[in-house]
């Protein structure tokens, strides 16, 4: 159980009146109590919502003064620093997705032969696939982030249901379309443009989920320079294997298709030589 004392502490003057504010706001005392005259704010169950500059004013008479403390709330911010770094990350894997399919789409339309329409549509669905899951696992964390506000909640979750559709979908074409001939759905207009509009919507969403996430991380004073650093090393951890893993695809895909080619030519010496 997370839970915190705050006292103001008067050691002579007479007081008349101790009041307590958040954020330079009067405080409506929301899951918090107050005990011993005012002097004492005690909050159970602490928040990350609970982030802020609290600040104590007493009054009498003649005079008042204030004392003001930042309390914060790094042992309950895994989740929530967990949601930003994954946010990072989702919008990284969307925009590169979206690059990405783009290029796919236009060089796929130019090409006749199977073997590089499926290599290239296998590429599509892996960028497509790794950018989508970033974002459900985010959408899933700030769902149960107790930082977020409801709308934020609510797009979260609206986040989830796109990603575990558009998972469907996208497997739905690539392994039921994948018959004796290779993967047409590339082609199809319709489909190119509902996973556009997925990409664009993933954009938005982790963008709003990354925003909600910075914002909370600088109420609890979370160190913007840690901020940077991790959220850096999270893309780069994201970048390196994803390309060395489409490289790697692509040399494989090369050397197999060219293992096949000199196969076939030599079953066609072979047929060539035997005599009549």
């Amino acid at each position: 159980m997370n839970y915190v004392w705050l006292s103001c502490i008067v050691k002579k003057a007479k007081v008349t009146h101790i009041s307590w504010w958040k954020d330079n706001k009067q405080w409506d005392l929301w899951g918090a109590s107050l005990s011993f005259g005012n002097r004492t704010l005690f909050i159970q169950d602490m928040e990350v919502t609970d982030c802020g500059v609290y600040t104590c004013i007493v009054e009498n008479e003649v005079s008042s003064n204030r004392n003001s403390h930042v309390l914060t709330a790094d042992e309950i911010l895994f989740i929530l620093v967990a949601t930003l770094f994954i946010s990072v990350v989702a919008l990284t894997s969307s925009l590169t997705s979206i690059v990405g399919e783009a290029i796919i789409i236009i060089v796929l339309k130019k090409l006749q032969g199977p073997d590089q329409q499926k290599e290239l549509t296998t590429i599509f669905v892996a960028l497509q696939l790794v950018a989508v899951i970033c974002l459900l696992i985010a959408s899933v964390l700030a769902v149960f982030e107790s930082g977020f506000s409801t709308l934020y909640r609510c797009i979260a979750g609206f986040g989830c249901l796109m990603c575990v559709a558009v998972i469907v979908y996208v497997s739905i074409l690539f392994l039921g379309l994948n018959t004796n001939r290779t993967l047409p759905f590339l082609n199809i207009n319709v489909h190119c443009l509902i996973l556009f509009v997925c990409g664009f919507l993933s954009v938005i969403i982790s963008t709003l989920l990354l925003h909600q996430s910075i914002q909370i991380a600088s109420l609890c004073q979370f160190p913007p320079e840690m901020l940077i650093t991790r959220s850096l090393l999270a893309v780069l951890v994201y970048l390196i294997p994803m390309f060395a893993s489409v490289i790697y695809y692509i040399t494989y895909f090369r050397e197999l298709e060219l293992y096949l080619k000199l196969k076939a030519v030599r079953r066609a010496n072979v047929h060539i030589s035997i005599p009549n």
